[in-house]
């Protein structure tokens, strides 16, 4: 794959996330607070996954780009939009920086929600 492919994919999947943790659930018993919750777990097994087996490659191609240099008597040759390959991986950067931030707001508050539906069903018992 080339390093705009690697970036594709690897922002769709960005996305995706973070439209998911972009939304508030509506949790009114303790079990969705659960199941919720087991997502987050998910997510981030899969973020720490993307973050050690696809974004490695990304910065180790783009480095390996803007690197790239061919040089005779007769020529010589650089990639010439080098810019271009540190502005995708800056972006992929502040995906990251925003899943991480994002991931720890949505897993504090489905926590609360948590606790607040277990003291809700608790109160009911008595």
């Amino acid at each position: 794959r080339n390093h705009l492919e690697m970036y594709t994919a690897i922002k769709a999947w960005a996305d995706e996330k973070l439209a998911y943790l972009n939304v508030k659930e509506d949790i009114h018993s303790s079990e969705p607070a659960r199941q919720h919750l087991s997502l987050m777990d998910a997510l981030d097994t899969a973020f720490k996954g993307m973050t050690e087996s696809e974004k490695p490659p990304l910065h180790k191609l783009g480095d390996d780009i803007r690197a790239a240099k061919y040089e005779t008597q007769y020529s010589m040759w650089v990639y010439e939009k080098p810019q271009e390959v540190t502005a995708l991986e800056t972006t992929v950067t502040g995906l990251w920086s925003q899943i991480t931030e994002r991931s720890a707001h949505k897993r504090a508050v489905l926590l609360d929600d948590l606790a607040r539906e277990e003291y809700r069903e608790k109160v009911r018992l008595w």
